[in-house]
């Protein structure tokens, strides 16, 4: 049940593709990320020992998986004015998103968004210079 699609977004899309081609061509490819075994790695323990560390050297307000969650799911319901969009994709009730993901926007939240974006852009191709 807890298998599905998920759409992958820059600069998330090019890190990843970068790490599939340096996989190794006999590995599994049913998990990105596996145990031996070819089991899913936990996700937020995997974060923990390898994302975070890199993560706040480029965003000084990391604040791990979960956050990056919830400020997805805001930002789905306030592009789309729908709150079947961060149900949909984060995979929760709409009653959730109704309660947990709306709210306010201002310009200055855009701003920032548009910030973060760039951030995480550059934050990309430097890693994927270093490939």
């Amino acid at each position: 049940n807890s298998k599905g699609d998920v759409i992958v977004i820059e600069p998330v899309k090019s890190l990843l593709a970068s790490l599939r081609a340096m996989r190794v061509q006999d590995e599994p490819d049913d998990f990105i990320f596996q145990k031996p075994g070819g089991l899913p790695v936990n996700h937020n323990l995997f974060a923990r020992r390898h994302i975070n560390k890199d993560a706040l050297t480029v965003c000084k307000s990391y604040s791990g998986l979960y956050r990056g969650r919830h400020s997805t799911g805001t930002e789905l319901k306030r592009l789309t004015n729908n709150s079947l969009a961060g149900a949909q994709n984060l995979r929760h009730s709409v009653a959730m998103d109704e309660r947990a993901y709306q709210f306010p926007s201002s310009a200055d939240g855009d701003a920032g968004m548009a910030l973060y974006e760039a951030k995480l852009s550059a934050a990309a191709a430097e890693l994927k210079s270093r490939a």
